[in-house]
């Protein structure tokens, strides 16, 4: 467009030229209007054209170098930054400040790079930028992120223990906490020759009971609580708020040899046991399918998350045979194909029982040792004594408890583990760590015993 504007001006010039080459007689009243209307054309064209031109140069593509950074995640003493370059040449040279104060000198290899900053301290605000140089010269920087580190937690809590159980064993297996004043753990307790296996807080007392299926109780061995109104006992019960539902047990469910149980918010179900089996219902109870773990071994646990990517469940299940020397195996769940993979453990020679996480970028596991996935990197803890945990659960990443034998029970505060010597003496088989109160149970002298723990305020 801009040519034929140039085209239509050369061409107006031409002819302003040959009729006055040809001496063509035009009075001189109207030459003077001829010659002032040419003006204001030729004028208006120049205008035009130069308009055109800057209009081109304002729509036409710029690569402008850009660099943002962003926070991915904010620990209690560390953090982990993105730094995103756009139209950024091979070769430039990224300067990462913290504070104004230089900590980190590379090249760029690609666009989007993580930057871990480890050598924060809890509950502090810090500021950080990057600048682009080419030969030493600054090409541009980013705008100033400002994060605030988590604080650690709190090491201070009592406790107080209950034991129930007269004649024969008594255990309790499992615990959910619904809300200080709604907490169930389930077992099998022989009392005063009746068998209960069911042990109800109502915030001031526990209480025994007996949940039946067909009319007879059973050991139970796993509980998982959506709600108040919505309690599961090995899946095979179901609690409404009002009364016990049986639910219909399948084939895929006989002999499964259940060990825990966890519930997708969804309303979906998933139970693991012994032999490598896991089962899924996808409705709420109704049904249920089985899916091929690729193990034999006993799978020990089950927990997930809601992936930060793709909003999906992050499930994870910890597989080995606590009393016996074998393969050790980490397995996860796709909750879009059912699919079970192995992951790798790098431990071979120590025992997996439980697994719990907030976030899938930090996983903990427990069993003969205590252990930390940061991205795909394992590391063990070794301010924990080597005694067997049989469950870890947390409130966040700074905040978890894990229990085991030998009354071990021991409470991360985001830095460093703390364990609880003088806490009641007994094998504690689960536990659960919800609204700052913290429950674990198990056995205690062919007692069941649950062992309650609050934060001193």
């Amino acid at each position: 467009m801009q040519q034929k504007a140039i085209l239509f001006l050369l061409s107006f010039l031409f002819l302003l030229f040959h009729l006055k080459s040809r001496k063509i007689f035009i009075p001189t009243g109207i030459r003077k209007i001829q010659f002032c209307i040419g003006l204001t054309f030729i004028l208006f064209l120049i205008s035009f054209s130069f308009r055109f031109l800057s209009c081109e140069e304002s729509t036409a593509p710029v690569n402008k170098l850009q660099v943002t950074l962003t926070a991915e995640y904010v620990g209690v003493t560390e953090a982990e930054l993105l730094l995103q370059t756009k139209n950024a040449e091979t070769n430039t040279q990224y300067q990462f400040f913290r504070d104004d104060f230089l900590i980190s000198d590379r090249t760029l290899i690609q666009a989007e790079t993580i930057i871990t900053d480890t050598l924060l301290l809890p509950a502090h605000n810090y500021t950080y930028k990057v600048k682009l140089l080419k030969k030493g010269k600054t090409l541009t920087e980013s705008q100033p992120l400002q994060i605030t580190t988590m604080d650690t937690t709190s090491y201070n809590f009592t406790w107080e223990t209950y034991t129930s159980g007269t004649g024969g064993s008594s255990v309790l297996n499992d615990v959910s906490i619904i809300s200080p004043d709604d907490i169930w753990a389930v077992g099998e307790i022989s009392f005063a020759g009746e068998f209960y296996n069911v042990v109800h807080w109502d915030g001031q007392q526990w209480e025994l009971k007996r949940i039946t299926y067909g009319g007879s109780p059973w050991p139970i061995k796993s509980i998982w609580a959506f709600s108040s109104n919505d309690i599961w006992f090995d899946v095979f019960v179901r609690w409404n708020g009002d009364i016990f539902v049986e639910m219909p047990i399948p084939n895929v469910l006989i002999g499964f040899g259940i060990n825990k149980t966890w519930g997708n918010p969804n309303g979906g179900l998933y139970v693991v046991g012994n032999q490598g089996r896991i089962a899924y219902s996808p409705d709420h109870g109704q049904s249920w399918q089985k899916l091929e773990s690729g193990t034999d071994l006993p799978i020990q646990d089950i927990w997930g998350v809601p992936d930060p990517e793709t909003g999906e469940p992050y499930i994870l299940c910890p597989a080995s045979d606590k009393y016996n020397v074998g393969e050790k195996k980490l397995l996860q769940i796709n909750p879009l194909t059912y699919e079970v993979t192995i992951l790798e453990w790098p431990y071979q020679d120590r025992r997996i029982h439980s697994v719990w996480f907030k976030d899938p970028r930090r996983v903990w596991i427990c069993g003969a040792g205590v252990y930390i996935n940061k991205n795909g990197q394992w590391k063990e803890y070794s301010e924990i004594p080597l005694i067997f945990t049989n469950r870890i659960r947390g409130m966040d990443i700074n905040d978890i408890f894990v229990a085991g034998d030998f009354g071990i029970l021991a409470h991360f505060n985001g830095v460093i583990w703390k364990t609880y010597p003088n806490a009641a003496l007994g094998l504690y088989y689960s536990m659960d760590y919800k609204n700052k109160i913290a429950v674990a149970v198990g056995q205690s002298d062919k007692q069941a015993i649950i062992l309650m723990l609050k934060p001193v305020l």
